[in-house]
């Protein structure tokens, strides 16, 4: 979840996105390619994890149209005005060099870290609002899959017994543990690699599953459903319709920091999941701070526990996984197999 707080930060900068996506366009060559007209499988030469996403981002935006298998450049009152702000923007990018021409700044380094001044702002609320559509009691145990930060789970772990932080061991390592609540445990572990130990009554998977290869998917919702109690939650946060603000940007955006990951639609997210065994007939999707949220029941609202009160979600019983896992395959990352959390 380390970029989480992406959409809070650019909510208002269509116009700044814009202009770099036509300013790659043009200096890539895509531009003077779409002006004519060509077909997509004519464009080989650009890579093809980069290109489906800046069309899909260009034709929202207005600048080109489908038509049958050729799709063609028709906004070009715009492009004008693009290039000249992205030549602005990167006059003041070399305002560094300017300042100081003596420092030399290090190409590697990165400024992912300031988002977590803005995540500590923002996971308090998305904590709530996952707690009001999941119905999260104060007797359940929660899984944050993909936790990054682990700041979403700490803030989840104020309305719940016990939440277990779930991330590869390169993420997990960097954690201080010094800083978290008692009823907040860390297990390190990819969770596409390895089996989580034990029952949950919810799990949080927040800006994680387009950071996974679609092939992976489908297997990761089984896996999820195996260590759910039969009335458990899975919550998922994201973009997943086009409505969604900055949904096209965001396909970008993925492409740029993940190989294989994928932006997946809300149909997409219903259909693995149905066939994991999650009930989606009872699914309940909410839109608040730029996201969509979409809350799954493993079982029927007569299984919960007494002490459970209704959340008033539709709800229908799922069918049961009939080792569906044994019949999925996919690539996998070699890491730590089967930590107890601690």
């Amino acid at each position: 979840m380390e970029h989480a707080d992406w959409s809070l930060q650019l909510r208002d900068a269509h116009e700044l996105y814009q202009a770099l996506l036509i300013d790659a366009s043009v200096r890539s060559g895509l531009y003077q390619r779409l002006q004519s007209g060509v077909l997509d499988e004519d464009l080989n030469q650009f890579d093809p994890r980069f290109v489906r996403s800046v069309l899909v981002a260009l034709e929202s935006f207005g600048y080109i149209q489908r038509q049958g298998p050729f799709v063609r450049w028709v906004n070009t009152a715009g492009v004008r005005r693009a290039l000249y702000l992205s030549q602005h923007l990167r006059r003041w990018l070399d305002l560094a060099a300017q300042l100081n021409p003596s420092v030399a700044e290090n190409p590697a380094s990165d400024y992912d870290g300031l988002g977590l001044e803005v995540l500590n702002e923002s996971a308090p609320l998305l904590a709530q609002w996952i707690v009001e559509v999941a119905g999260v009691k104060k007797e359940q145990r929660w899984l944050d899959v993909g936790s990054g930060s682990g700041l979403l789970g700490t803030h989840l772990a104020r309305y719940t017994k016990e939440v277990i932080l779930c991330d590869c061991p390169d993420v997990a390592g960097r954690w201080n543990r010094a800083l978290w609540p008692d009823n907040v445990k860390a297990l390190a572990l990819n969770i596409l690699d390895g089996d989580v130990p034990g029952k949950f009554d919810g799990v949080l998977l927040c800006r994680f599953v387009e950071m996974v290869a679609p092939r992976q998917v489908r297997f990761l919702f089984t896996k999820i459903f195996q260590i759910l109690e039969p009335y458990g939650r899975l919550c998922l946060v994201g973009y997943f319709s086009p409505e969604a603000p900055l949904y096209d940007l965001f396909r970008v955006q993925v492409a740029l920091h993940v190989r294989d990951g994928h932006v997946y639609s809300l149909q997409e997210l219903l259909d693995l999941a149905s066939q994991a065994g999650f009930d989606v007939a009872g699914a309940l999707v909410q839109r608040r701070h730029g996201y969509d949220l979409l809350c799954l029941k493993a079982g029927a609202a007569d299984l919960e526990p007494s002490s459970a009160t209704s959340t008033g979600h539709a709800t229908s019983m799922a069918g049961s996984t009939n080792n569906r896992m044994a019949a999925m395959t996919g690539t996998r990352t070699s890491f730590v197999r089967n930590p107890e959390p601690v």
